[in-house]
């Protein structure tokens, strides 16, 4: 089940950044172009994948990782960012590295402001 979550991450990281190079194959190239998406998936998404995955509930979460299940909830919606002890409970909890859950955070709320900047010069 861990594995099922650790493929999601590692597959939404290839789908974000590529190794392309303008006339060479992806083996042959040494630049690493960013894919640009109109999304944002906040670690509140694969958050809630995995506590499916272990047949938990938001209550179960809030009392693993120590907090209230409000904050959870904030969470699970991509409401709130990861600070450091979030992301060290859930690597206890998960077995993920904290290292890639503030990866994670970072690029969901780099991602919002990028949409948001669009979303605005569109309408401008």
């Amino acid at each position: 089940m861990l594995e099922a979550l650790t493929r999601a991450i590692l597959l939404r990281e290839a789908i974000r950044t590529r190794r392309v190079d303008p006339g060479q194959s992806t083996e042959e190239s040494g630049r690493t172009v960013s894919a640009r998406t109109n999304y944002a998936v906040a670690p509140g998404e694969y958050i809630t994948e995995w506590i499916e995955e272990h047949h938990m509930d938001r209550h179960d979460l809030a009392w693993k990782l120590g907090v209230p299940v409000t904050f959870v909830n904030e969470l699970l919606a991509g409401a709130v960012a990861l600070d450091e002890g979030v992301r060290t409970a859930l690597e206890k909890l998960t077995g993920i590295p904290r290292e890639h859950w503030r990866r994670l955070d970072s690029q969901y709320w780099a991602d919002r402001e990028r949409i948001a900047a669009q979303e605005h010069q569109a309408r401008s």
